[in-house]
Formats: C-alpha cells, sequence, structure tokens
C-alpha cells in the first residue's frame, strides 16, 4: 500500500509540473505570436515603401547581382522580419519580468 500511495503522488506532481510547464509555454508562445506579427507588419510596410521610393536603385542592384528583384526582397524582408521579431520578443519579456505581469494576460 505504501508504494500505490507514493506512486500515486509521484503521479499527480508530475501531472502539476507538466501543467505548469505548460501555462508558461503558452504565454510565451502568445507573446512570440504577436511579436511576429509585429515583425511582419513592420517588413512589409518598409517593403512597400522601398519598393515605392527605390524601385529602380533596386531592380538595378538586383540585375547586377545576377538576381531577380523578387528573390531580392524576400531575402531582405525574411531578414527583417526575423530581427524585428527577436528584438520585440526580447524586449517586451523584458519589460513583463521587470514589472511582473504575465502578457498579455494582464494589460499594461
Amino acid at each position: 500500500m505504501n508504494h500505490a500511495v507514493s506512486g500515486l503522488v509521484i503521479g499527480l506532481l508530475t501531472v502539476g509540473l507538466v501543467e505548469a510547464v505548460q501555462a508558461a509555454a503558452t504565454r510565451h508562445l502568445r507573446r512570440l505570436g504577436a511579436c511576429a506579427l509585429g515583425g511582419l507588419a513592420a517588413a512589409a510596410a518598409t517593403g512597400a515603401l522601398a519598393l515605392a521610393r527605390r524601385h529602380r536603385q533596386l531592380a538595378a542592384a538586383a540585375a547586377s547581382a545576377h538576381q531577380s528583384l523578387a528573390h531580392l526582397m524576400t531575402g531582405a524582408l525574411v531578414l527583417l522580419a526575423a530581427v524585428v521579431t527577436v528584438i520585440a520578443y526580447i524586449v517586451v519579456t523584458v519589460i513583463a519580468r521587470r514589472r511582473g505581469r504575465r502578457w498579455p494576460d494582464q494589460r499594461w
């Protein structure tokens, strides 16, 4: 009977630990998703602005590199979106930890 009780206690502790880790991961994934949307928006706005104002220069740069303009812009925008996402995630996480809040569960 002692083994059954200790097994039950270990099982309950394991379930509690898994639930706690899953809740923490869910908060971080929400935060990362929101930052990724911000990164995509920043990359899209920057790409639209660059194509509207500097289309000739971008086309000339792509031609001299023997690439298409679409390939050049795609690489640049993916890199920009990734960099903005990582920086925004780090900043938001640091702010949330300093304030002791769990974003987006609480508003700040």
